[in-house]
């Protein structure tokens, strides 16, 4: 009985934009989808920024993976496509070590998978269940203003595809999963 009113209600599309200016509000919004979740964060970055993938980032997606069994944390980021692949691990791992130990010793098995491309990819986005914020495409470093929508399944669905895509290495970007082993020379 119940799945057939569930079939009756359908749950609106929400959207809103966030300005460039706005970039705390943005931080606090995804913080807000972030712990609220209880499926997925899949997320597309840049430079892997340190203001927002910080202590904060990492205790709530540390809190998920510890409490709901099959929770879902996948990103993918270039951190600085200048630098050659262990200069890249070096910044990582000074700039985010409170995420790189999130892998240590396989801590989450494959449920935490950060993956490291060459390039920098285009379009930026994180998903968080049935929500998603895209960013405006923009050079490294700049502030952009994004789209945040929940509700649009369909959307996700594509934006998840696309990332599926991404953490495939092709013949001008090779994309890394990264394991612990690979930060054993920042460790002092």
């Amino acid at each position: 009985m119940f799945s057939f009113i569930e079939n009756i209600f359908v749950v609106p599309i929400e959207y809103e934009v966030i300005t460039k200016k706005e970039r705390k509000l943005e931080r606090a919004k995804m913080y807000d989808l972030q712990e609220k979740s209880s499926k997925r964060i899949c997320i597309v970055a840049g430079e892997l920024d340190a203001k927002f993938y910080n202590e904060d980032f990492v205790r709530i997606i540390r809190k998920k993976l510890e409490t709901i069994p099959d929770y879902q944390v996948e990103m993918l980021f270039s951190k600085d496509e200048r630098l050659n692949f262990d200069d890249k691990i070096l910044k990582i791992f000074k700039e985010n070590r409170q995420l790189c130990e999130l892998i240590k010793d396989g801590a989450f098995n494959d449920r935490l998978s950060l993956y490291v491309s060459k390039k920098r990819p285009e379009n930026h986005f994180g998903i968080v269940d049935s929500s998603i914020l895209i960013e405006k495409v923009h050079k490294q470093g700049d502030n952009r203003d994004v789209l945040l929508v929940h509700n649009y399944i369909e959307l996700v669905e594509k934006y998840k595809r696309y990332f599926n895509k991404l953490i495939v290495s092709s013949e001008d970007n090779y994309v890394v999963k990264l394991t612990y082993d690979h930060f054993k020379n920042c460790v002092a």
